[in-house]
């Protein structure tokens, strides 16, 4: 009698474990599938219109699109707004301050265009317009960290 109880309890282990492997195994194919809806959308959003709001927030989830406008930030903008962004002679780009618009599309266009009255120079020319939209993503994703730097300039625009 014994060793039918030690036997169903066994049983019992295994089907136990293998329902927690079949379900593990379902929710990864479930963000497996969620994340290929998600690529798939964000693709049509930049396809459609690379230098719109959605886009561009939507480029801030590559890893890719971020890690190369790091490098341009740090080769053309660190020098003025420094290394984390948050500011050296030009504004801090992490606090909730923005002299200008802080939409995604705005950004990009300064980026383009300068403020030469500010002393920023139109960069598309420089750099092109594919770096120009890496460095607006790795700005977006500065946002809100609020690191200590440069005080506070233009108004609180979320």
């Amino acid at each position: 009698m014994r060793r039918s109880g030690v036997r169903n309890g066994l049983l019992v282990v295994a089907f136990a474990a293998l329902l927690l492997l079949v379900t593990a195994t379902l929710r990864l194919r479930s963000r497996e599938a969620a994340r290929a809806d998600f690529d798939a959308v964000t693709a049509a959003l930049i396809a459609a219109d690379p230098e719109s709001n959605e886009a561009l927030l939507a480029m801030t989830r590559s890893p890719r699109i971020v890690a190369a406008g790091a490098e341009v930030f740090r080769t053309t903008c660190a020098a003025c707004h420094g290394a984390s962004g948050s500011g050296v002679i030009a504004p801090n780009l992490t606090d909730r301050y923005w002299i200008r618009s802080p939409a995604p599309a705005a950004i990009l266009r300064l980026v383009r265009a300068g403020a030469p009255s500010r002393g920023m120079p139109a960069w598309e020319p420089i750099i092109g317009l594919e770096r120009a939209r890496a460095a607006t993503v790795y700005v977006l994703t500065l946002k809100g960290r609020n690191l200590p730097g440069k005080a506070p300039q233009g108004e609180i625009l979320e």
